[in-house]
């Protein structure tokens, strides 16, 4: 698996729309994304993936089946 996921394959873990992270984040109701330096698309490590999906109540045995699968 790839150390960084983008926000279409991060939203896809947490079973939301990128356009749910997105407003999370716009809400402050998670920490900003970091941006990739080549193109400035949000970017997202396991470690901040499962920090968000324990912030949101998302289930964590359904995060780890869908990260394990990526």
């Amino acid at each position: 698996m790839k150390k960084d996921l983008t926000i279409k394959k991060a939203a896809a873990a947490l079973g939301v729309h990128q356009d749910t992270v997105k407003y999370w984040e716009e809400q402050k109701l998670i920490p900003p994304a970091r941006r990739n330096p080549g193109n400035g698309y949000r970017i997202y490590n396991i470690a901040e993936i499962r920090e968000i999906a324990k912030s949101r109540g998302i289930c964590a045995n359904e995060l780890e089946s869908a990260l394990a699968m990526m």
